[in-house]
């Protein structure tokens, strides 16, 4: 959402100017190209700026090194420590590797500035983590010099980037130049397109994409089923910033729940209360609510389906007490759990053994002596 309302920004601003070309950079493999001692110095001085250091910089220094340098790792029966990078399933890494970004961040828009007039050819730039979105207001020989120069911008880090075709094309049968393949470019799950001078957004799936929205059959809580097809529709309203494309992308979208085994019903609700919500309000950032309600977690079984109801009736009954009412101000929040499934029970994180132990058989069997009668 917040692309989406920088985009309806940029449109507010006015027209683009008609050498206006998009262009998506991806950084190569972020996370096990950060340099350990350049990425550590990087957060230390990014530390040293809060407002609140109740907890040293240098503790959290110390924490992040051991991080760093003890990620060990089990294949094929064999220990493995990572030598160079940060391993990419802990927890604090996307921060560590975004504030790290933020310094090549600096680095690529300042090499931009040679290749202007006076005045940076980009016009706008944006990042998500290892993605970036930019519009260049350039020409295209300039704008192949500045991604060729990335790549010599630091040692390590190393960028691959697709860019929109700024000339018109007069050719309207099928063909495969440059100018029909790229007028648009694909940033996060969005489409991006310049159309007579404005961005036009749209819904951007991956060709692998298989459509695995959650079965409403799956052991969930029945809310869980009927909130999703109104989820999916809002974000269509979010994405889609033309009404025809909109209408196209519902219909997609109804086709494939309908293979989900959602109902026709459930769906067309679902569709219609999305489409009575203005784009522009749909955009708006919600703020945090802050929550002080106790929390009871439970896993969820379809046995306990009245708890919510139990809960409240004996809130009310309970906060009858004076100093009750002072604890529970409002009732228990109930929160449902995830249960173990076949699949937890059935994969082991390990690759088993191949070799089988020998059985010890029980019972009667040939003593394979030479001269027994018996046998």
């Amino acid at each position: 959402p917040h692309f989406l309302r920088t985009i309806e920004q940029v449109k507010s601003e006015g027209l683009l100017p008609a050498n206006a070309i998009l262009v998506v950079i991806d950084v190569d493999g972020l996370y096990t190209n950060i340099l350990k001692e350049e990425g550590i110095e990087t957060m230390e001085e990014n530390l040293d700026t809060r407002e609140d250091q109740s907890v040293p910089t240098s503790f959290l220094i110390a924490l992040l090194d051991l991080l760093l340098s003890y990620n060990i790792f089990e294949f094929n029966k064999e220990l493995f420590l990572q030598l160079t990078g940060a391993a990419m399933g802990n927890r604090c890494i996307p921060n560590y590797a975004n504030i790290f970004m933020n310094k090549i961040d600096k680095l690529v828009i300042n090499s931009a500035a040679q290749y202007g007039e006076g005045v940076n050819p980009i016009r706008l730039f944006k990042r998500f983590l290892d993605d970036i979105f930019a519009i260049w207001c350039g020409s295209v020989e300039d704008l192949d010099k500045f991604l060729e120069s990335l790549n010599l911008l630091h040692p390590t880090i190393k960028f691959k980037a697709t860019y929109s075709c700024p000339f018109t094309c007069d050719i309207t049968g099928p063909h495969d130049c440059f100018c029909h393949q790229s007028r648009s470019v694909s940033f996060l799950d969005t489409t991006v397109t310049i159309k007579n001078g404005k961005l036009e957004t749209d819904l951007y799936r991956k060709p692998t994409d298989r459509c695995q929205y959650l079965l409403p059959s799956s052991c969930h809580p029945s809310f869980v089923s009927k909130n999703i097809p109104y989820s999916l529709a809002l974000r269509l309203v979010r994405i889609c910033s033309e009404p025809e494309i909109l209408d196209t992308r519902l219909n997609e979208l109804k086709t494939m729940l309908i293979g989900r085994n959602y109902r026709p019903g459930v769906i067309n609700s679902a569709i219609e209360r999305s489409k009575m919500i203005p784009r522009a309000k749909a955009l708006e950032k919600v703020p945090t609510k802050k929550n002080d309600r106790v929390i009871l977690t439970l896993e969820y079984t379809p046995q306990l389906s009245s708890v919510s109801g139990i809960i409240k009736s004996a809130w009310r009954v309970m906060t009858q007490d004076p100093q009750m009412k002072k604890a529970f101000p409002e009732p228990p929040m109930l929160a449902w759990k995830r249960p173990k499934s076949l699949r937890d029970n059935l994969v082991k994180t390990k690759v088993p053994e191949q070799s089988r132990l020998s059985r010890s058989l029980h019972g009667m069997k040939k003593c394979n002596k030479s001269r027994c009668n018996t046998c």
